[in-house]
């Protein structure tokens, strides 16, 4: 009885273990055969640094002047508090 359930025990790990390992060797091997295809397929592309249109420079010019105004109203605003100050 002592040796059966042992023997079962056995066949039942044994059985785990070879899955296991057999799993693990699969899923390597999907793993492995995907990069492999990944670096002969596709790439990474460059791409070139594209020059900006007259749109987006025109949106550059308008933003900075903003921020110039923007910067001068701070100026004013700080130079009314000091004068309440003083």
């Amino acid at each position: 009885m002592l040796i059966r359930s042992h023997m079962h025990d056995l066949k039942d790990i044994t059985c785990d273990v070879h899955y296991e390992n057999y799993r693990a060797q699969c899923i390597q091997q999907m793993t492995s055969k995907l990069s492999q295809d990944n670096r002969v397929e596709s790439p990474i592309p460059i791409l070139p640094l594209s020059t900006p249109d007259a749109e987006t420079e025109k949106l550059i010019k308008m933003k900075d002047e903003e921020l110039r105004r923007m910067q001068e109203m701070l100026q004013k605003m700080q130079q009314q508090m000091h004068e309440q100050d003083l």
